[in-house]
């Protein structure tokens, strides 16, 4: 859940409106994805995973959808991030216990022993040809590649705390300043 807290008097509020006129090199109002993937090749980010990774969160944050960023959702991707680290090192924990033989892969086999050790049902065909779906696995490795679940699940993550901070605070976004005066809590 957001905290008051967390967003109430934030750093993220003085700071995101400067990230944004850095990154906004054309001053058009707006970041497209090829200034927000050039500005992570800047700072050293240039795996092709990673890109691929900010690709997708891009998209997410993208929530009316015109292919750019505006300030509003700059302001929110930011304050999503806050929370980020803390979500996906969860996250990271969880598959490191799911991963038994620490290959670095996991298996049905693996995610269903982890299932049964929580209590929960082992995953369907169906729920596997979903998964299969979502994610790149090829032949030759042994399983789904952590890393890449990690991903996926972080995703699924930011896309729900997104819709859940919109959602919260709807009102108070459409009426945010940008001057770092305005607070949208």
């Amino acid at each position: 859940k957001w905290r008051k807290k967390t967003i109430k008097g934030s750093w993220v509020l003085k700071a995101a409106p400067r990230i944004f006129k850095a990154l906004d090199t054309k001053r058009s109002g707006s970041i497209v994805l090829e200034d927000f993937t050039a500005a992570l090749r800047t700072v050293g980010l240039n795996d092709k995973s990673g890109l691929r990774f900010a690709s997708l969160v891009f998209d997410i944050m993208d929530y009316d959808k015109s292919n750019s960023i505006e300030k509003k959702e700059w302001v929110v991707f930011c304050l999503v991030s806050l929370e980020l680290m803390a979500v996906r090192k969860k996250i990271s924990k969880f598959f490191d216990f799911v991963d038994l033989d620490g290959n670095e892969f996991i298996d049905f086999e693996e995610l269903d022993a982890a299932l049964d050790y929580l209590g929960e049902q082992p995953l369907t065909e169906a729920d596997r040809d979903t998964l299969l779906s979502v994610l790149t696995v090829e032949e030759e490795e042994e399983g789904i590649d952590i890393i890449e679940l990690i991903n996926y699940v972080t995703l699924a993550k930011i896309k729900a705390m997104v819709e859940e901070y919109l959602e919260q605070h709807a009102q108070s976004i459409r009426s945010v300043e940008f001057d770092g005066a305005a607070d949208p809590s």
